[in-house]
């Protein structure tokens, strides 16, 4: 398209036209065709950041990090102001100061002070636009945008699912994602630059909506609690972490952010969370990519994109977790901009501080891992240059990847130093401790660990998460309902026998363990026979460990050879070390693994491990393809194996391998496995997480009743009692106490029991030790010994 000249009154005249539109719609809270949602949505997530990163200078970086850091940024402004004018505007006499005309005003002085901050600092510049907007050619604009066609596939597929139809089409989705994905592999070096961040985003924002899209509602299981923080907040009009003292309310990222949101823009409620949310974490595999870009070539980097999407955890988990979502993005963005060797340390450490405000604002757990990994860094960093220094001169060090010259010859400012870390915690510890006083769960988790560290964990406490990663498998679930019986039910029966019915009473009902639903055996499945199901089933385990070995081997392999990579900042590869070592910490402590989870821990560590995970697995895969080509010649069919374009292939066949697997698509194909979220309406999670129009209104029934009790006697704490599949759902509504424990011999007398649509087909869930027990639950027993007060067809409820 050729050269732009950007001058100040350019920029005001395009800033002032898109705030007064945004202005006029809010105040008329109009949205004709969208407009709203349009003008009003990118005008906050583009202005503030794009304000803040001009009068910061910030001009020589990618085009797609420049989209992170605007986002990034703008949340992190919104967030800001939304709290200084929560906490000043009621003294002033706005008592609702998070509704639309007092946001829309806080967003119009910060908008404003950027602004007179950026003119002062403005430089005419000339911006190079390209023919097509984001490329010069036909063929790599086609590259970068075949991907909104898996987005709008995901949508459909989503809603067809909802509405009782097959997964064809998400199925289909999937398939094809993978096709394109191996040939973006292939060409992925003779593209434009901006095309891979591009169809990495929609790529993975595919992925996200095929599982936030599930239900007509919020589905899921965190993002429950955290929907109802949110509707706290915005109908209060002011947010106040009193009103729920719990560290769901402390988090900004899911109360301050989702009102100003909601009250200004048309967003239905609960697709804020189903929608937009994903769309901000899509950014991410994008940030990864440029972060791997540092250190390896482009297709290696795209891989590390990929792997980072790909990972399970990435489009089944995420989806549910709100809070988690904008804390790994700034994460990611504070890992971005630090190594962005363009930009001036000083504003690099800056902006790196305040995407860390950004974390502690938005995530506590997120916040402690965070310090965790970069206060190892920071502490390690001196004995790991002395190890070095005392070794410089051994063989292995001579064709290393890490940056030991550098370091070791000149004096090379950190990075990260200590002031910043010790500036991070500081902040870290005012707002949990001191401003919201929600620090009793890293005391908690604290003191739990110490308490194992002292006398050693019990079998079974680890999360079926880490028995799953380290190949262990998963209890008997028999097993777990008897422990369940001894360790929780007698117990509770033993300090208040008067609460519960009699042991005669509910001894005459069976309550038997059920083993976990699969899906049927598929014609694919039955040709291949039952050795082949296992056999493909433990192909798809072999991949997940190869890629645990992979990082291994690329964390070792860079010590002693760069032929694969450039040369790797020291800080970065202990970055990735320690991020290892919370993973290993979160498999071995037991308090960990429960609270944080290990596959969150590897997903939130793929920022710096995806790039030695790629190196890893293509050391793995020609060392495979030399030893092939070595045994071949061992015999008289002697023949040369051109094992560069080999492994390549390869890499290129586990990479695809990984995403089918991790994605369920293989598992459909062939049945026998347990059923994905987002490819069925049967299994396990599906009845966990998926609230449907039945649930929605009994749960409003309940709520009332709830209301009606507290107001009448003052307590608080009705309990009422349902499974843990429906305690989750009823989180996102209810106040008051929810008892996941459903078994006949923890029904109290005098509480309310929710029976949803899976406990009324005869099947209940509870967790213990980390693990979901799934029992055949006897309806009769309510009917028996309780009175049916509520009912509409799909749910029961019981007194």
């Amino acid at each position: 398209m050729g050269e732009i000249r950007i001058t100040k009154q350019y920029a005001r005249g395009v800033l002032m036209l898109w705030w007064a539109c945004f202005g006029i719609l809010t105040y008329l809270h109009t949205n004709p065709f969208q407009l709203l949602n349009i003008i009003g949505g990118t005008f906050l997530l583009i202005v503030p950041g794009t304000l803040f990163l001009h009068a910061l200078r910030i001009r020589r970086i990618e085009w797609w990090g420049r989209v992170g850091l605007t986002v990034g940024s703008s949340i992190l402004l919104l967030m800001g102001v939304g709290l200084l004018g929560n906490l000043l505007l009621p003294f002033a006499g706005v008592l609702r100061p998070l509704d639309a005309h007092p946001a829309f005003f806080m967003v119009t002085m910060l908008c404003a002070m950027l602004g007179a901050w950026a003119w002062a600092r403005f430089e005419v510049e000339g911006k190079w636009l390209p023919r097509y907007w984001f490329t010069d050619t036909h063929k790599s604009l086609v590259w970068a945008f075949t991907p909104t066609v898996f987005v709008v596939m995901s949508v459909c597929g989503a809603i067809r699912l909802n509405n009782g139809a097959d997964n064809t089409l998400t199925l289909t989705m999937l398939l094809l994602m993978g096709g394109y994905i191996f040939a973006l592999m292939r060409v992925s070096d003779r593209v434009e630059r901006n095309v891979i961040p591009i169809a990495l985003f929609f790529m993975s924002l595919a992925l996200l909506l095929m599982t936030s899209l599930r239900g007509w509602h919020i589905s899921g299981h965190d993002i429950q609690r955290e929907f109802f923080v949110f509707e706290l907040a915005k109908q209060a009009g002011v947010w106040s972490v009193a009103t729920y003292t719990d560290a769901y309310n402390a988090c900004l990222s899911i109360t301050i952010l989702p009102t100003l949101f909601s009250n200004l823009l048309a967003f239905p409620d609960e697709y804020l969370y189903k929608v937009l949310y994903p769309i901000l974490f899509a950014i991410t595999p994008g940030i990864a990519y440029l972060i791997a870009r540092n250190w390896v070539d482009r297709r290696m980097a795209f891989m590390a994109g990929v792997f980072f999407f790909a990972f399970p955890t990435f489009f089944q988990d995420m989806p549910f977790l709100a809070r988690q979502e904008i804390a790994f993005l700034f994460y990611g963005l504070m890992l971005y901009i630090l190594f962005k060797q363009q930009i001036s340390l000083q504003v690099r450490q800056f902006l790196f501080l305040a995407m860390g405000t950004g974390v502690v604002l938005s995530h506590y757990s997120t916040t402690y891992t965070t310090l965790f990994i970069f206060a190892l860094a920071t502490v390690g960093m001196p004995l790991f240059l002395r190890i070095l220094k005392r070794h410089k001169h051994r063989a292995v060090f001579q064709t290393t990847a890490l940056d030991l010259h550098e370091h070791l010859t000149t004096n090379k400012q950190k990075r990260i130093t200590v002031a910043m870390v010790v500036g991070l915690i500081g902040m870290g510890a005012g707002w949990t401790m001191v401003i919201t006083h929600t620090g009793g769960h890293l005391e908690r988790v604290l003191q739990e660990t110490w308490e194992v560290a002292q006398g050693g964990a019990r079998e079974g406490d680890r999360s079926v998460d880490v028995l799953r990663l380290m190949g262990i498998g998963v209890p008997v679930e028999k097993k777990d309902l008897s422990g369940y019986m001894d360790e929780v039910v007698k117990p509770m029966r033993a300090e208040h026998p008067e609460y519960f019915f009699s042991e005669d009473t509910f001894a005459s009902y069976a309550i038997e363990a059920q083993a976990p639903e699969v899906l049927p055996v598929t014609g694919v499945g039955e040709t291949l026979g039952k050795y082949g199901r296992k056999g493909v089933s433990l192909v798809g385990q072999l991949l997940g460990k190869l890629l645990q070995i992979a990082t291994i081997v690329g964390l070792l392999y860079v010590v002693a050879r760069r032929t694969r990579v450039r040369y790797i900042d020291s800080e970065f590869y202990l970055l990735a070390i320690f991020s290892m070592v919370f993973v290993i910490l979160t498999m071995v402590l037991p308090v960990l693994s429960n609270e944080y989870g290990v596959f969150r821990a590897l997903q939130q560590s793929m920022y710096v491990v995806a790039p030695f995970m790629v190196v890893g697995v293509a050391v793995l895969c020609t060392a495979f393809c030399i030893g092939i080509e070595y045994l071949v010649n061992k015999t008289r069919y002697r023949r040369s194996l051109d094992v560069e374009r080999v492994g390549e292939t390869l890499v290129a066949v586990c990479l695809l391998g990984f995403f089918w697997y991790s994605t369920s698509v293989i598992s459909q194909l062939i049945g026998g496995a347990p059923p994905a979220l987002h490819l069925n309406n049967s299994g396990s999670d599906y009845r966990q997480y998926v609230v449907q129009g039945v649930e929605v209104a009994g749960t409003v029934w309940l709520d009332a009743r709830s209301d009606e009790y507290m107001a009448r006697t003052g307590d608080s704490m009705l309990v009422i009692q349902a499974d843990r599949h429906a305690q989750n759902k009823l989180r996102s509504t209810i106040l008051s106490g929810v008892s996941q424990h459903l078994h006949p011999a923890t029904i109290q007398k005098a509480t309310y029991v929710y029976v949803s649509p899976a406990n009324k087909e005869g099947t209940a869930t509870v967790t213990f030790n980390g693990r979901s027990i799934l029992y055949e639950y006897p309806i009769s027993f309510l009917e028996d010994n309780k009175n049916r007060v509520y009912s509409n067809g799909g749910v029961d409820i019981y007194r």
